[in-house]
């Protein structure tokens, strides 16, 4: 029984020697990536689709949970949870009106059409102290027979500590959709709704 104990005690004396050793090594090294208190989306350009509602629809990868749909307005940055990724969805208003927000099948119905967007809060990283909210912009250039197509065009970063907010752009970058070239995009652009 003595032996036992004895084993015991030596296996956690090395255990406890590992721990402070470790942390001895390796508590000088401190790696940071900002993640926002608060990350949201707006979409630029609603008024150029008057008869169109874009809808931010959030998956919350709950078993038995029916993922929460919401109108996007032009006013105000829908807020992006940590745990549900959001999708862009568009929507005539007369057939948003004649069916009911709750009552579309957001995934399935021909009468929607879905961007390849998906926002995820928890992905994405910001790399600038005491960031408060991180705004994410987006435009809609236009409809194809399947799609929504939304591209990125800027972030602003606000501060919770007074600082001026800082707005990186730059993030359309043609190469990035080498299937959509210009007069593709010019097309899309003319075509106001699907």
């Amino acid at each position: 029984m003595k032996d036992n104990f004895d084993m015991k005690r030596i296996k956690y004396t090395i255990l406890l020697f590992l721990a402070i050793l470790t942390i001895k090594v390796y508590g000088d090294i401190i790696i940071i990536t900002y993640t926002p208190v608060k990350v949201c989306v707006r979409i630029e350009n609603l008024k150029d689709y008057p008869e169109i509602e874009i809808i931010g629809l959030s998956n919350c990868l709950a078993v038995f949970s029916k993922p929460k749909a919401d109108i996007i307005d032009s006013h105000s940055c829908m807020e992006v949870h940590k745990a549900c990724p959001l999708t862009f969805y568009a929507v005539k208003k007369d057939y948003l009106e004649k069916m009911g927000i709750e009552n579309i099948k957001w995934k399935k119905d021909k009468n929607v059409r879905k961007s390849k967007i998906t926002v995820n809060a928890k992905e994405t990283r910001v790399y600038y102290q005491d960031v408060e909210i991180l705004e994410i912009n987006y435009f809609v250039v236009g409809f194809n027979k399947k799609s929504m197509v939304v591209i990125k065009t800027s972030e602003t970063n606000k501060f919770n500590n007074g600082k001026p907010d800082i707005v990186d752009g730059g993030f359309f970058n043609p190469m990035d959709y080498p299937k959509l070239l210009y007069p593709e995009l010019l097309r899309l652009r003319l075509q106001k709704s699907f």
